[in-house]
């Protein structure tokens, strides 16, 4: 028989040797909690990081381009995936297609230089391609392995360069596509949610600068259309006065002109009687005026009258007798 005695030191062993196997368990349980809860802080504070530098630089940059280029380079530094590229839409409003730009992120140029040159050359319809998958929903999209993806124009060459995975996000305006990133590395990558959510986000901010690039140009063109309005209006209203200067002028002409011929007309020694072309008596001299015939009527013109309608055709010389 088991001396009872004996057993309850071995109980009491027993019992604390559980005891710090569960505090050994919960110890690790929370480091293991503490050191998960630091790691994805300190993921979130990268992707803040991320999403400020781009969010200060799409305020700060002088173009769309500008601003896309810096995002490119940004993500793929923080991803460490190894290209990056933006297709764009070339109208406002909702985009049916998709063409290359000259945008890129290389991390190794030489061996990406095919892929690049192939890409350049791709338009993307609606809903074709990586990119356009996200034309067509609005939403990031991901590819386990291009390579092996039926709906990727690109992947024979994407192979041959050694790219696995790839991304692509919209930049939006409103619920309109105006751009879209694609990224690749060249490995099979499953698909990283809070990554895509970081990528919408900074979609986001991207598409707030070319919202206010498109305001900016669209009140650049209005500025535009009025500064020529208002030269249009000067140079309308130089003209209006240059023509009436010159209509003043050959007034004056035509006055001196009307002067002069009515004071060679009246020197003359023969009586002269001008007729319009409707045979109506525009102008007698004054040595007509002395025959007793006409001098007994009223209302005959003395002053030469000369209008660009009635020009004188006919002209009567009278020689008075002696």
């Amino acid at each position: 028989m088991s001396n009872p005695a004996a057993r309850e030191p071995e109980d009491e062993v027993a019992k604390l040797s559980r005891r710090l196997q569960r505090e050994r368990k919960t110890r690790l349980a929370a480091e293991q909690i503490a050191e998960t809860g630091l790691r994805e802080l300190y993921e979130k504070q990268q992707q803040l990081q991320v999403l400020e530098k781009i969010a200060a630089a799409a305020n700060q940059t002088a173009s769309v381009e500008d601003a896309l280029e810096f995002a490119i380079a940004t993500i793929c530094q923080y991803t460490g995936w190894m290209v990056g590229h933006a297709y764009v839409c070339e109208q406002e409003g909702p985009g049916t297609r998709l063409y290359p730009s000259s945008i890129w992120y290389l991390a190794k140029p030489e061996r990406l230089q095919a892929f690049r040159d192939l890409t350049e050359k791709a338009e993307l319809e609606f809903g074709v391609g990586l990119p356009g998958r996200v034309l067509a929903t609005g939403t990031p999209a991901w590819i386990v392995d291009v390579s092996e993806d039926d709906n990727f124009p690109r992947a024979q060459v994407a192979r041959l360069a050694g790219i696995r995975a790839g991304f692509a996000f919209p930049v939006l305006v409103g619920s309109d596509v105006t751009a879209v990133l694609e990224f690749f590395t060249d490995k099979a990558v499953e698909p990283n949610e809070p990554l895509l959510r970081l990528m919408s986000q900074i979609g986001t901010q991207l598409g707030r600068c070319v919202e206010r690039d498109r305001a900016e140009s669209r009140l650049k063109k209005r500025e535009e259309a009025l500064a020529g309005a208002k030269e249009a209006a000067e140079a309308a209203r130089d003209a209006a006065e240059r023509a009436r200067a010159d209509a003043e002028t050959a007034r004056a002409d035509v006055d001196r002109t009307r002067e002069v011929l009515q004071t060679v007309l009246d020197n003359m020694s023969d009586g002269i009687a001008l007729l319009d072309r409707d045979l109506h008596l525009r102008f007698i001299n004054r040595k007509l005026m002395e025959f007793p015939a006409i001098h007994a009527r009223s209302g005959l013109p003395r002053r030469f009258d000369v209008r660009p309608i009635a020009l004188p055709s006919r002209a009567w010389r009278f020689r008075s007798r002696r």
